[in-house]
């Protein structure tokens, strides 16, 4: 038994009691104790029943706790203006805890549903900077936690190959340094290449009126999809993409499937899309400045007053459709609403031998989409364009997938002062603001070598005894902790300032804070003579009871962030861990003391150790020997 079964089974004690006494069925609701010296589990009971019975909250609560002290994990019961607190038998509780985690307290029956869910979505034009890293870390983490709650998951990678993005890339590739496919060899790494490109197109812009012009062709050659120009653009758009795919491999992350946009519009979703918008009335031929366009007429709701016009652009004058038109055809296919389907290729495979797949016309069919829930991992800034998706949605008919379509937002990455000066980004502001068109920025696979250099470097002159190989895995697997705790642990819908010093920092909120309790523990077992678990040894040092009594809430909290759908609920709930495990680490001593006492603390560290190893596990971040 966990923290949320004892909850359980006072609930429904009382439950009986007062529908068998007074044939009411109260609804129990339990609050978070102030402190664990305060109680274990408190729910305030007779507040919850006083205007039913038209009694005082604290003679209901005093019946209440009667009731409870009967149950044989309670230790005793006290009673506090309406509330009742629970105090558990604290010996009681640690043997259910560790025969709880000889198994696995985070499996969850298989709920039968299917969950799309769409994260890192990076323009293939130039290399993923440290934003693009907080949407990654965002949704891999969101579909650990999925998949480890029962739901069929699979997470795809949206590669906006035709856009504007790829079209300035391309136009600065061949009209400005006159490359060709065969030329494309001897820019490698490509994506870091193209960062630079990129930005001398957009200064260009501002200056050459006529480059813009190439911007245009090659956006319709995209689309049309034949021309030798757009197999170039193509081939630039498939090398950037798999330096992401590398680049986002560094940190665990993996995908099951790459929709290209490109082929989007060969499968004519965009044109389904705007065949059953049109039938709803809501695609509309565009007037005044939207003439010649088509546009979709929206609502007068509060998430469009930013739309003063009252409608968005779905196909251009030109005749191109817009992102828009085209990720409202693909929600279709996501949730499978069209008979339309792509076939699928494999893409490449990462070094554990899974395949990625990708979308394509000369590979076979595959079980893609067909989602109960579509879940898009998309910055903060574009709720408008999401919102309009759903609105879609909903004027064709289809109100079921509207309400289970999630825009996963979150806000932007800015840099402290200190860290972009590491990289040569110098401004008089503390917090430095980021901009790709400017080339003002991190590129992610910099940041992760910088991180792994101060790392090794730690590493090294701490253990000069390890082998070099084992110390390079070892920093790199304090990396991935450092990048992805830092990207967890913040609100995810307010921006974020990144600092490698914080993110690395051993003695604060940080990964590799966490990764160093569980090598402090790991030691514990190595030093310490082994022993017999015997709960009479328990409990003599102060700091055990908070920390067993915080593991017993690992199946409580994970269920909470998964169905809350917030991966930072179990990061903080990790470092929460980690506190007190280190407090216990200062102040409880386990080898050298007694048999008894010993077997008791050796049986805490080895429960820390397995909890923590669900954890980490589920948010991505790896365990290591040594730090």
């Amino acid at each position: 038994m966990l923290i949320d079964d004892y909850k359980k089974e006072i609930a429904e004690r009382i439950r009986e009691y007062f529908r068998e006494k007074y044939g009411v069925e109260p609804k129990i609701r339990f609050t978070p104790p102030p402190s664990f010296e305060v109680a274990d589990i408190a729910t305030p009971i007779g507040f919850s029943l006083a205007k039913v019975l038209k009694r005082p909250p604290e003679d209901i609560a005093k019946e209440a706790a009667e009731v409870v002290k009967g149950l044989d994990f309670v230790e005793k019961v006290e009673v506090a203006k309406g509330y009742i607190n629970v105090f558990l038998d604290k010996k009681r509780a640690l043997k259910d805890l560790l025969e709880e985690l000889q198994g696995d307290p985070l499996s969850f029956e298989k709920k039968n549903k299917k969950v799309v869910v769409e994260h890192t979505n990076i323009n293939p034009n130039k290399a993923a900077h440290i934003g693009h890293v907080r949407n990654a870390v965002l949704g891999d983490a969101l579909a650990r936690i999925l998949r480890r709650y029962g739901y069929d998951v699979e997470v795809q990678n949206y590669i906006d190959d035709t856009g504007v993005q790829v079209a300035d890339t391309v136009v600065g590739l061949r009209f400005l340094r006159g490359l060709r496919k065969e030329d494309l060899d001897r820019y490698e790494p490509l994506d870091k290449y193209c960062r630079h490109v990129y930005t001398l197109v957009n200064k260009r812009y501002e200056i050459d009126k006529e480059l813009v012009k190439y911007q245009r062709e090659v956006l319709k050659e995209l689309e049309r999809g034949s021309s030798e120009l757009a197999e170039f653009a193509r081939e630039v758009s498939r090398r950037i993409c798999k330096r992401h795919i590398e680049t986002m491999y560094r940190l665990e992350i993996e995908y099951d499937l790459l929709t290209r946009e490109s082929h989007i519009i060969r499968l004519g979703l965009a044109e389904e899309a705007l065949r059953k918008l049109k039938e709803k009335g809501v695609a509309v031929e565009g007037e005044d400045e939207f003439s010649g366009a088509i546009v979709i007429k929206l609502p007068n709701k509060r998430e469009f007053k930013a739309l003063d016009k009252g409608a968005k652009v779905l196909v251009r004058s030109d005749g191109t459709f817009t992102y828009l038109l085209k990720d409202i055809g693909y929600t279709l296919r996501k949730f499978g609403l069209v008979d339309k389907d792509f076939l699928y290729d494999v893409f490449m495979r990462y070094p554990s031998g899974k395949e990625l797949r990708t979308t394509s016309f000369e590979g076979k069919k595959d079980g893609f989409g067909k989602a109960d829930i579509v879940i898009n991992v998309i910055d903060i800034r574009q709720g408008v364009l999401q919102a309009i998706i759903r609105y879609a949605l909903e004027a064709m008919g289809y109100e079921e997938q509207a309400r289970n379509f999630i825009h996963y937002a979150y806000g932007v990455v800015h840099l402290s002062k200190k860290t972009a000066e590491r990289f040569g980004i110098y401004s008089k502001k503390e917090i430095v603001k980021m901009s790709g068109r400017k080339g003002i920025g991190i590129i992610a696979d910099d940041l992760f070598d910088e991180i792994e250099k101060i790392a090794l470097e730690n590493i090294l002159s701490k253990h000069p005894e390890l082998d070099l190989k084992e110390a390079r895995e070892i920093a790199r697997k304090i990396m991935v902790a450092s990048v992805r705790y830092m990207m967890l642990k913040y609100d995810r819908l307010k921006d974020m300032v990144f600092d490698i010093e914080e993110a690395m920092n051993l003695s604060g909120e940080s990964g590799p804070y966490i990764q160093y309790s569980v090598v402090r523990a790991k030691n514990i077992i190595k030093k310490s003579e082994p022993a017999e678990f015997d709960p009479e040894g328990a409990f003599l040092c102060d700091k055990e009871r908070p920390l067993v009594r915080s593991l017993l809430e690992i199946r409580e909290r994970f269920v909470e962030a998964a169905e809350k759908m917030d991966p930072q609920l179990l990061a903080r709930y990790a470092y929460e861990l980690a506190m007190r495990f280190n407090e216990f680490y200062e102040s409880c001593r386990v080898a050298g003391e007694p048999d008894h006492i010993r077997g008791a603390r050796l049986g805490i560290v080895k429960a820390y150790i397995k909890a923590m190893e669900l954890l980490l596990d589920v948010l991505g971040i790896p365990i290591v020997e040594v730090m």
